[in-house]
């Protein structure tokens, strides 16, 4: 028994050995790694051109900026905003009056679909979901 119980500590070491070399080699790659990321970024930031060329994009990014400052400040601009927010406020009304008359209808028919002017069948579907502690339809 004893025999068996040393060639067991003998392979749990080995292999503890192994596993110790493997941490080392990978603890050095890991290091080689970095050292050439560090590399590569010292010549991206060296390089001339390439910095000249991020100098100028960055120019373009405020030019562009500004000039759509300049757009966005004008009184026609800021009008179709207002007007944008203003239909988006009239559709959400429209919307919260449409479910409570589509809600109506449903129960006075009895069904959950209506018939367009056209002919189409449209389904009614009820969504109830609770907000800030008030009761919605949506």
């Amino acid at each position: 028994m004893a025999i068996v119980q040393e060639e067991q500590v003998k392979t749990i070491e080995s292999v503890k050995a192994v596993a110790l070399r493997k941490i080392g080699v990978i603890k050095e790659l890991k290091d080689k790694k970095k050292m050439f990321s560090e590399q590569k970024k010292s010549i991206l930031d060296n390089d001339k051109n390439l910095q000249k060329a991020i100098d100028n994009a960055e120019e373009l990014v405020k030019a562009i900026k500004t000039a759509k400052d300049l757009v966005t400040a004008k009184k026609n601009f800021s009008d179709i905003v207002q007007k944008n927010k203003d239909t988006h406020s009239e559709i959400k009304e429209l919307i919260e009056t449409l479910t409570g008359h589509l809600l109506n209808y449903s129960k006075m028919a009895g069904a959950d679909f209506i018939e367009d002017e056209s002919g189409k069948v449209l389904k009614i579907q009820h969504k109830i979901s609770l907000k800030d502690g008030q009761l919605k339809l949506f």
